[in-house]
């Protein structure tokens, strides 16, 4: 198997970040670096001015708030590993030193946990990777196909960004549409290697994090206390020394991605409060009818409506398989994982 975070660490790289233990460039920050964060927040503006360009089209506007989210969610990815990039070195040095540990020496106990976790988490990390770069590879080519296909048609084609976005200029005709287009794909580029890095990073820690605890309780396990005193003192040092470091890894990961976790589940709420929110417009059709002239209508149109009012008191729910994206399943949700969390601080 290849070298631990190889993926993400490339990623970073592309960035203009050294990973190396013996580069002391590896925990400074650069323009460069800084220059990456500024590039990202700069594209809230031209989505920004899209929303209230399109303020009158709640289609168009919860597109381009569903792209600024993601947008906004790169900016905290970036920010916190520019802040805490020492923790982030410090956590891929420990666990590949964890990992060289028990693969030189194969009879350690546990060494199976790690070694299958390692293999999930590299193919999770290059899935998560492939997804994210096809994503913004599916953004990119859209207008070139359109603009090509629209000039084999001979059809004459309005010219669009491959994100919503609006600049202080014009955007449609050249050079304008062509700066905006190299300008979005930067943004493109910059958001899918961070979230890549960032996001790989965490799901390869946390299935770590997991198979060494796993480790650790068969090494409780298979302790020997039918031996001497001495080296069943060594036994019990050995794993309580392993079990602070990982204790230290999990202090460490927690620290590192509160701000991460924090900004993803209160932007994929808004984002599940916009969903909700265009799912109730369709009860207010009822209102509609009863604010119109209905009763300059006849007996057989005010049965028509009379179906209508009836209908739109039936919610316009979205499923995704067995879940329906509705307001009760959100507060369910959000109960759930409340007491979820209370149950892990007890726990813990």
């Amino acid at each position: 198997m290849g070298r631990l975070f190889q993926l993400q660490e490339n990623c970073l790289r592309l960035m203009g970040h050294s990973m190396e233990r013996s580069d002391d460039r590896a925990l400074t920050l650069g323009l460069k670096h800084v220059a990456s964060l500024l590039l990202v927040i700069s594209a809230e503006y031209p989505l920004m001015s899209y929303v209230i360009y399109n303020r009158d089209n709640m289609e168009l506007i919860t597109a381009c708030l569903s792209v600024a989210f993601t947008n906004l969610l790169t900016v905290i990815k970036i920010s916190t590993f520019l802040v805490y990039k020492q923790n982030f070195w410090q956590m891929m040095h420990s666990f590949r030193q964890m990992y060289s540990k028990s693969h030189q020496s194969l009879e350690v106990v546990g060494y199976a946990y790690v070694e299958k976790a390692n293999k999930l988490a590299a193919f999770l990390g290059k899935a998560y990777c492939i997804s994210c770069a096809f994503t913004g590879l599916y953004f990119m080519l859209g207008p070139i196909v359109k603009i090509i296909t629209s000039s084999w048609r001979g059809v004459v084609y309005i010219r669009e960004l491959p994100m919503p976005m609006k600049f202080p200029f014009d955007d449609i005709n050249t050079p304008g549409y062509e700066f905006g287009f190299i300008y979005t794909v930067f943004v493109t580029i910059a958001v899918v290697l961070y979230a890549s890095a960032v996001d790989g990073l965490f799901i390869s820690f946390a299935i770590n994090l997991r198979a060494h605890f796993q480790a650790l309780q068969q090494r409780i396990r298979d302790l020997t206390f039918d031996l001497k005193d001495r080296e069943v003192q060594e036994q019990l040092i050995e794993v309580v020394q392993y079990h602070v470091q990982l204790l230290n890894l999990a202090k460490q990961l927690r620290i590192t991605y509160t701000a991460i976790v924090f900004g993803q589940f209160l932007i994929t709420s808004i984002q599940v409060g916009v969903i909700i929110y265009q799912i109730l417009t369709s009860l207010q059709v009822g209102v509609a009818v009863q604010l119109a002239d209905w009763h300059l209508a006849t007996p057989k149109q005010r049965r028509s409506l009379a179906f209508i009012m009836h209908r739109s008191q039936r919610e316009m729910l979205i499923k995704a398989g067995f879940y329906e994206a509705s307001l009760a399943n959100f507060l369910a949700i959000i109960r759930a994982a409340m007491s979820l969390i209370a149950v892990i601080q007890s726990v813990e």
